[in-house]
């Protein structure tokens, strides 16, 4: 299962790299990435795998992706850290941020697509 969600992460993960609009130059250009929940808000739970986990280890993807092509990234926390949205908002603001990526994730109790 957790493959199923990996390879579904990356795949969306792919798909938004492909469809966000790169300038000829990114140099400059300043993305602030908020991976949600973290410290003493897991988020959503499933067989054990907590979102705030994986919306970090996504955000960290997506911070090296986008390093890549030229652009400066803040990351709101880095570590499983506890944050207010007042918090966030304020980092991404300080930054001068020109767009707030805020990764999520969810779980369902329909379980019927599961193969395993």
């Amino acid at each position: 299962m957790i493959r199923k969600i990996t390879i579904s992460i990356l795949s969306i993960l792919f798909l938004a790299f492909l469809a966000f609009p790169f300038p000829a130059h990114a140099a400059g250009h300043i993305i602030c990435i908020d991976p949600g929940h973290g410290g003493s808000d897991p988020g959503a739970i499933y067989q054990g795998l907590q979102e705030k986990n994986v919306a970090l280890d996504v955000a960290t993807r997506l911070q090296i992706l986008l390093q890549g092509v030229g652009y400066s990234v803040v990351m709101t926390r880095t570590s499983d850290s506890t944050l207010d949205n007042s918090q966030r908002a304020t980092i991404c603001n300080n930054a001068h941020a020109e767009a707030l990526l805020s990764i999520h994730l969810n779980t369902s109790m329909n379980h019927s697509v599961d193969s395993d």
